[in-house]
């Protein structure tokens, strides 16, 4: 998506926050990999930063969008009680389910040390 030559990108995504210390970086970088998660996609707000300005774009922004990891956790918990609810945890969909709530879980508690933000930058 950030390629030379694009007049304007914006995105949402997820950054590192600045107050992370580098251990803690390190040890969520493993995990992300362990995930199939490439090691460049943990970036704090200022590394993001300056790789965007590093291609060649300008008038970059970088906005926290607070209580999004924490809120997806408790939305995935409230779909699973609705679900189970309803008798819809059957074979394949329970395993849907449980897959959902695992992945909720593990993003509200990365909530800790990511940040999601909304990225805009102008390209030249």
């Amino acid at each position: 998506m950030f390629k030379r030559g694009v007049k304007h990108v914006a995105a949402t995504d997820f950054v590192v926050k600045e107050e992370v210390g580098k251990g803690w970086k390190m040890i969520l970088e493993k995990m992300g990999e362990a995930a199939g998660i490439q090691r460049g996609n943990f970036l704090t707000r200022k590394e993001y930063r300056d790789m965007l300005e590093g291609m060649g774009y300008r008038n970059v922004r970088i906005v926290i969008v607070e209580g999004t990891l924490e809120g997806f956790r408790e939305f995935t918990k409230r779909r699973v009680r609705e679900c189970e609810r309803r008798g819809m945890r059957g074979e394949g969909y329970g395993r849907i389910m449980d897959d959902l709530e695992s992945k909720g879980e593990a993003i509200g508690m990365a909530g800790e040390y990511l940040e999601y933000v909304v990225v805009a930058a102008e390209g030249e």
